[in-house]
């Protein structure tokens, strides 16, 4: 074997070893991609119609002559007002099952789904935890829960076109999905609208087989 020939073979082979040492053999295009996992947070039994809906507070002159009022599947946001008080203030809720799933330690990222249908005005979105509410406990505390809640999940505002719209949660609302992840179970949200202004509201799709809301969760 004469000099150039070595040489040669001298210099193909750390070119093999550069690359070796950057980039795994093999893959195509010699692509490195971290592995991920995705995970989805449906609605909880969304054939029901329960785990979805609007709670809407009718404010009398007195507390006495106050009621919270109950519908469902159609989570809606909005303010009417009578006589300078609210009638009624409505606030969406959603229910949604988180599936147990290990983070490894890592804040995942995750994005709402929801599908707006209709809207009058231009009402901003805030979706809160109502930290401290019971399954079992009466929908009017679910009503106090997400509407005194400090604990923001996501915000968002009015689309000007109905149709499919997607936000991040904030780190506390991912906090919250891996905290529930651990061994799965439920997330319970309210959909506030927090300002006062007369004859606005926005309406989003429920429990339906065919439209979100979802939670995707990637980690």
């Amino acid at each position: 074997m004469n000099r150039y020939k070595l040489l040669l073979g001298v210099l193909a082979l750390a070119a093999v070893t550069l690359v070796g040492c950057n980039q795994p053999v093999g893959l195509p295009n010699n692509d490195v991609h971290a592995a991920t996992t995705t995970a989805y947070c449906y609605l909880v039994d969304p054939d029901s119609g329960k785990w979805s809906g609007h709670l809407d507070l009718y404010s009398g002159y007195m507390s006495i002559d106050s009621c919270i009022d109950s519908f469902s599947p159609t989570i809606r946001r909005g303010y009417y007002e009578y006589q300078n008080r609210p009638y009624p203030r409505q606030i969406g809720f959603a229910v949604f099952a988180v599936p147990q799933f290990d983070s490894h330690g890592n804040i995942p990222t995750c994005t709402l789904y929801y599908y707006q249908r209709a809207h009058s005005g231009s009402p901003d979105l805030e979706v809160r935890w109502p930290a401290i509410y019971l399954a079992n406990a009466p929908k009017e505390s679910l009503y106090w829960y997400s509407w005194n809640s400090n604990v923001i999940i996501a915000t968002d505002s009015t689309h000007g076109t109905n149709g499919l719209c997607k936000v991040a949660l904030t780190s506390e609302g991912c906090g919250k999905i891996v905290d529930i992840g651990t061994s799965g179970g439920n997330l319970y949200t309210g959909w506030v609208y927090p300002d006062s202004v007369d004859g606005i509201y926005t309406e989003v799709y429920g429990a339906t087989s065919n439209y979100p809301p979802y939670i995707k969760v990637v980690y």
